[in-house]
């Protein structure tokens, strides 16, 4: 009972934190630590066959909802199904993406124009995104922020999800203060072997169409976008300067940052091995490139493909195959930005632990706030399961 009542004290303190003056779209609702209520109103009587058929075609196909938020009630939303290892799930708890101006081009919820709702998938305490992500958002690494939802689907309560900002203008102007430049996302990695599709900046020649596969362009009005691309590939792999060249046309402290809490947090999907899962954007102003951390659902060590079994004693200078993953593969091979990744990975640990158990109040509070809010059907996992959250 004591540790339960300190833990809901601790929550308290780290609620009110997050309880600041909102002055970005999302401010009120990823703020802190809350739990929004969700409730998706299909008129259709087959919907949930619509979004399996429409996930199938992958062309990102929305069909429209009523969608109640908080209480308020948002006409013509559009739903659809989303990621990719997320949607394996083995019953129907599967991943959503709600597009609140798909169908009515100005409608917001809390400014924003869609969210990510995520299943949680191999993660029985359903923690792990949120703690991944607020920790970037300490330690000013651009990134998403997250917080938990429990979803209904036709008055129905169906489940608790972790709840995701979705990457777009909105996300760049509160970010770096301009959204007019080119986005582009990882894929997923579809296929197998040798054969794989993957974002790993490795060169693949000249001609623009070589990459459409390998990355999403997700401003699409843009008409410099590939060509912007293949020029930094370009340099990436053939430059004999990286550690001259490199640092001018890449935030390199940015992508050091995330790469070192990506290992501190055990996330093997990333850029580092699985080679998906963030954005770069070409900021207009500064002329670099950023990079911005995308779905950490699989942190401390949960994804059980990854072939690593020391996960939580990798070393911070850890990558699957400096080859195959050039962008890192560089960094390490050139001694001065090698130091310096280095140093940022040491930065990132020490300066968000003020003391020892800081993080574990904080995932003690999370614990007993997420469970608390649980249906109970998913309440049946206990917290020493043998999937682990470390």
């Amino acid at each position: 009972m004591k540790t339960a009542t300190f833990a809901a004290v601790v929550f308290v303190v780290v609620m009110s934190m997050g309880l600041v003056q909102a002055q970005n779209p999302g401010d009120n609702i990823f703020s802190g630590i809350q739990v929004h209520t969700i409730n998706i109103r299909f008129a259709q009587p087959n919907y949930w066959n619509s979004l399996t058929i429409y996930y199938n075609e992958g062309k990102e196909r929305y069909i429209p909802a009523t969608v109640i938020a908080d209480g308020v009630t948002y006409d013509s939303v559009g739903v659809r199904f989303r990621g990719h290892s997320f949607y394996t799930h083995p019953n129907n708890k599967k991943p959503f993406r709600l597009s609140f101006g798909e169908y009515r081009s100005a409608q917001r919820w809390d400014g924003l124009k869609g969210i990510h709702l995520n299943n949680c998938w191999e993660d029985p305490t359903s923690l792990r995104e949120k703690l991944h992500l607020d920790f970037c958002r300490a330690t000013g690494i651009p990134a998403p922020r997250a917080n938990f939802a429990r979803l209904f689907i036709n008055d129905t309560l169906f489940a608790f999800y972790s709840m995701v900002e979705h990457v777009d203008k909105r996300f760049l102007k509160s970010r770096y203060g301009d959204d007019a430049g080119d986005l582009f996302k990882a894929v997923d990695g579809f296929g197998a072997g040798s054969d794989k599709i993957l974002s790993d900046f490795r060169w693949l020649g000249s001609d623009t169409s070589l990459y459409l596969n390998n990355y999403e362009l997700k401003t699409e009005e843009s008409t410099s976008g590939w060509r912007k691309l293949v020029a930094f590939i370009d340099t990436l792999n053939n430059s004999a300067a990286p550690s001259v060249v490199l640092p001018k046309i890449i935030n390199l402290n940015a992508v050091y940052k995330a790469f070192a809490t990506d290992i501190l947090f055990g996330n093997l999907d990333s850029y580092l091995s699985s080679g998906r899962n963030f954005y770069i954007y070409f900021h207009p102003t500064t002329n670099k490139i950023e990079w911005i951390v995308w779905d950490t659902g699989l942190s401390f060590a949960g994804m059980p493909s990854s072939g690593v079994s020391n996960v939580e004693r990798l070393s911070v200078t850890y990558v699957s195959n400096a080859t195959q993953r050039p962008l890192l593969g560089k960094v390490l091979n050139a001694t001065a930005l090698k130091k310096t990744i280095c140093a940022l990975s040491a930065l990132c640990s020490t300066n968000i632990f003020p003391r020892p158990d800081y993080f574990l109040i904080l995932i003690a509070s999370l614990i007993l706030f997420a469970r608390m809010s649980m249906p109970i059907r998913e309440r049946c996992t206990p917290i020493n399961s043998s999937r682990r959250i470390w």
